[in-house]
């Protein structure tokens, strides 16, 4: 346990260039990239319902009330299995590598 707070002691930019790769970033920049690809996700639904504006008023509103929720829900879920995914693997090795620690190895 003492090396896993040793490494979050660190900071990001120890972490970053930890050439022994004692301590995680992916951890700390998952939540910077999960607001990244929600602002992208939005401003894609935003460009879509421009266009759709431009074919007609009717399916611009629809795509507006409708269209753009539903895709943001379904590809914000997306994201978020595959980033919570990663964050599992990371804190199952650091589960173990406290274990390990623990054991005296």
């Amino acid at each position: 346990m003492a090396a896993t707070q040793g490494a979050d002691a660190r900071g990001f930019l120890g972490a970053l260039f930890d050439f022994s790769f004692t301590s995680f970033v992916t951890t700390r920049i998952i939540k910077v990239l999960y607001v990244l690809i929600m602002i992208l996700t939005v401003l894609v639904a935003l460009v879509y319902t421009f266009y759709a504006f431009n074919a007609s008023a009717l399916f611009g509103f629809l795509t507006l009330v409708i269209g753009d929720p539903l895709f943001i829900i379904i590809v914000m879920a997306f994201w978020r299995l595959v980033l919570e995914s990663f964050v599992v693997r990371f804190r199952i090795a650091e589960d173990v590598r406290a274990l390990r620690e623990r054991a005296g190895r």
